[in-house]
């Protein structure tokens, strides 16, 4: 009788410590916030100025960093603006800049020069893939015009701007190896972003929001549009936005009538949430895709549990 009272203490010891050596040590996610925003204020070789991509990338990086402070996730926000913002409004300002933050104080601002843009962008992508870990979550924001591809129009040069394709955007947000990655992009053509050999979005819409399955894993996107149309830009209460980042944020609970950061989810934020909430408001236009169905696989950005 003892020699099983013991063997059953000795199985008993051995399930308790493979219990504790097998399950993953809980910590919170960093989350990563990456916005490229540009207005195109001056002559950009035939690109007119938009109003409310720096709308857009101030009141994101607000909801963001209030959805990060009801959980115990820091808050890294990348900001890279081609024009200015002056009190949540957007500002008549050439300036190029690019500000840090890290839970809602300013690490560094420092003025670009509009030749060092591409490259100060791909130099922040790289800062953040050798500090993000594999737990942590990157979203990625672009407001701006979209090449009829898709790629992203950025500025280079005194006057001129040049193409950043989308295949090397997802190129470098692969380089950043986290858990989770978030593209949204509220640009022209900006369906072009899942199109490749094995995908074909003009044929499925639905497309649009299926994590990525093509060489780089753990990919979720957003797009204002599908390969072959255009994005647009609305007033919300005196405020110019684009109608896709202004959906976006009042899928995750922002007030655009006080243009104040909220909350919505009593649990966590999902990316499936947040498509699903795109699909329930009717937007004007054409220029807003959704798919009927969740995928079944989901990212969660913000755990508040």
């Amino acid at each position: 009788m003892k020699r099983i009272l013991l063997l059953i203490s000795i199985l008993t010891a051995v399930l308790i410590s493979c219990t504790l050596s097998t399950t993953p040590a809980m910590r919170p996610n960093d989350v990563y916030f990456l916005s490229v925003a540009c207005a195109y204020i001056g002559d950009y070789s035939g690109a007119r100025e938009l109003e409310g991509t720096l709308n857009d990338q101030t009141f994101l990086d607000r909801q963001l960093e209030y959805l990060a402070g009801r959980t115990e996730s820091t808050y890294h926000a990348y900001l890279l603006q081609n024009g200015t913002v002056n009190d949540s409004l957007q500002n008549e300002s050439d300036r190029n800049l690019i500000t840090v933050k890290q839970d809602g104080t300013v690490i560094t601002q420092n003025d670009i020069a509009p030749e060092d843009f591409i490259a100060g962008f791909r130099d922040t992508v790289r800062l953040i893939a050798s500090e993000a870990e594999a737990d942590d979550v990157l979203i990625f924001h672009y407001s701006g015009h979209g090449n009829d591809d898709g790629g992203l129009c950025l500025p280079e040069g005194s006057r001129g701007y040049s193409v950043l394709s989308l295949a090397e955007l997802v190129s470098l947000l692969g380089e950043v190896r986290c858990g989770g990655r978030l593209v949204m992009l509220d640009s022209c053509y900006s369906g072009n972003i899942v199109t490749d050999s094995d995908t074909d979005s003009r044929q499925s819409l639905a497309d649009l929001f299926s994590p990525y399955e093509g060489s780089v894993s753990s990919f979720w996107f957003s797009a204002a549009s599908s390969p072959d149309e255009l994005s647009w830009s609305a007033d919300f209460n005196g405020v110019y936005l684009g109608i896709h980042t202004a959906r976006v944020l009042n899928a995750l609970g922002f007030d655009l009538t006080s243009m104040s950061a909220g909350r919505r989810d009593p649990d966590y934020v999902s990316f499936n949430r947040i498509i699903s909430r795109l699909a329930a408001v009717e937007v004007p236009g054409r220029t807003q895709h959704y798919t009927s169905s969740e995928s079944i696989r989901d990212l969660v950005i913000f755990n508040f549990q």
